[in-house]
């Protein structure tokens, strides 16, 4: 099961002292630490969407497909963006690469999701197979775009944060 691929955090650090060769724990660097976490968030952040969406009467088949594909589709957007980064006839810095990789990630795995949960049906029977297909897509970006702006807050809440527990 893709579920049992994800480590517990102790289990990632101790394989990290492992490798080094130390005998009792070490701090791991402060970069390394939240690496498990991130890792795990697509997957993590869709089974508790899978719960939502079960808790709302939702077919759970259905919701943990649509939720697990979207999990899915933003990392491999992610990784796939290196590849076609590289593939352009300018050198690009790493971390503008990384900066597009982690907008990929974030922004298809949120449109996926978005998608996914749009209401197509009404949206056609309400403003009619075009005009209903725009505002399904309008919602659909709207909703994607506000997520992005909620976690941008977030990731600002968190680094000022980090940078008062590391300089005080």
């Amino acid at each position: 099961m893709i579920g049992d691929a994800f480590l517990s955090v102790n289990e990632l650090q101790q394989q990290w002292f492992e490798v080094h060769g130390w005998a009792t724990q070490q701090p791991v660097p402060i970069v390394l630490d939240p690496t498990p976490e991130i890792a795990a968030t697509p997957w993590t952040r869709s089974r508790r969407m899978v719960v939502d969406d079960h808790e709302k009467h939702a077919n759970e088949t259905v919701a943990r497909t649509n939720d697990s594909g979207a999990a899915a589709a933003g990392p491999a957007a992610g990784a796939a963006t290196p590849a076609g980064i590289a593939a352009l006839p300018v050198e690009v810095p790493a971390a503008v690469v990384a900066g597009i990789a982690g907008f990929a990630v974030v922004g298809v795995g949120g449109v996926g999701y978005e998608s996914f949960h749009e209401h197509c049906s009404e949206d056609i029977h309400d403003h009619g197979v075009f005009a209903g297909v725009l505002h399904g897509t309008g919602n659909t970006f709207a909703n994607t775009g506000g997520d992005l702006v909620d976690m941008g807050t977030t990731v600002g809440h968190s680094a000022k944060s980090l940078w008062k527990s590391v300089f005080g």
